[in-house]
């Protein structure tokens, strides 16, 4: 399952290979750039300045729009302290929870538990249960993302069916075939039924 840790993180890789991008256009390298590069390479073209100056250009706006749209973080530490309770330095976070991380971390059955591969909305859910501070915190991170994620899913999915073509349905139902993550069993379903026989 992934939590807005995974996708923050591919978020930020995201925008380090815009930066990598910047730098090689900057420096007259396309490898990133596949079809450009062979273009390049089959006709023994040069890229002309004013082309390279609006490749920077448009990179670059991508990255702020990036960073725009997805602002890092502001408290590392509660990141830091919800992706592995047991590396965290307590000085780190606040004074309210500082007793239960450090009851956590003496706490070697969890700390198995964590160790263990088991994945953070497991292990918060199921196993922090004795630390309900901690575990309230860690709990609204990791749940942030996907209801947000699924209304923004819902919205785009209600303009794609509401169009002008079909505005006065109910959508009900193809709403939750739509947003539904069930894959129909289409076999199953068909030999289930019982064909009409002619008279």
């Amino acid at each position: 399952m992934s939590n807005i840790f995974a996708y923050e993180d591919k978020i930020r890789a995201f925008i380090a290979k815009i930066e990598l991008w910047i730098n090689k256009v900057e420096r007259k390298n396309f490898s990133a750039f596949d079809t450009l590069n062979q273009i390049i390479d089959g006709q023994g073209a040069d890229i002309k300045e004013e082309i390279q100056k609006n490749m920077m250009l448009h990179l670059s706006n991508l990255k702020s729009e990036f960073n725009r749209y997805f602002p890092d973080c502001e408290d590392k530490s509660i990141q830091k302290l919800i992706r592995n309770p047991f590396i965290v330095n307590v000085s780190e976070v606040s004074d309210e929870i500082q007793e239960e991380v450090i009851e956590m971390q003496h706490d070697t059955n969890l700390k198995d538990t964590f160790e263990s591969g088991i994945n953070l909305e497991d292990y918060w859910s199921q196993k922090a249960i004795s630390f309900p501070q901690l575990r309230d915190i860690a709990i609204r991170y990791l749940t942030l993302f996907s209801s947000t994620y699924l209304c923004e899913q819902g919205f785009s999915t209600l303009l794609i069916i509401k169009n002008k073509h079909r505005n006065r349905l109910d959508a009900s139902a193809d709403m939750r075939l739509a947003l539904s993550s069930t894959e129909p069993r289409i076999q199953k379903l068909v030999k289930s039924m019982q064909s009409q026989k002619s008279h």
